[in-house]
């Protein structure tokens, strides 16, 4: 009977951890990242937010285009003028695009802080 009682909490509890929540994305320090991949060498900041809430940071220095690396569609990004998630801010991917999409900020404003938020 015991058996029975953990195998069948482990059967419940399978399908929640098999969700996963993720966003992988890379920042870049230019307004076009394919100029910076191809003409500057490709320097870019990995940043990736996984499991449920917010996730923040602060990048190295202003960050001007963005691409994703891997989504499960159930995270967005915020990005912020200041740092600490100060200032102004821009939501992006909150429309669910895909591996490979690719943002920058218009006008170029340089962004220095994070929220990746999933749900």
């Amino acid at each position: 009977m015991y058996f029975a009682a953990i195998l069948a909490t482990v059967l419940v509890a399978l399908p929640v951890a098999v969700k996963s929540q993720v966003l992988t994305f890379y920042a870049y320090p230019q307004t076009s990242m394919f100029r910076h991949l191809f003409i500057m060498g490709g320097e870019q900041e990995e940043w990736q937010g996984a499991g449920p809430g917010r996730h923040v940071g602060n990048f190295e220095a202003p960050r001007y285009s963005f691409s994703i690396c891997q989504t499960d569609h159930r995270c967005y990004l915020e990005i912020y003028e200041g740092l600490n998630q100060g200032g102004g801010s821009v939501q992006l991917w909150g429309d669910q695009p895909g591996d490979g999409t690719c943002s920058w900020t218009s006008p170029d404003y340089g962004y220095w802080s994070l929220s990746i938020n999933c749900n």
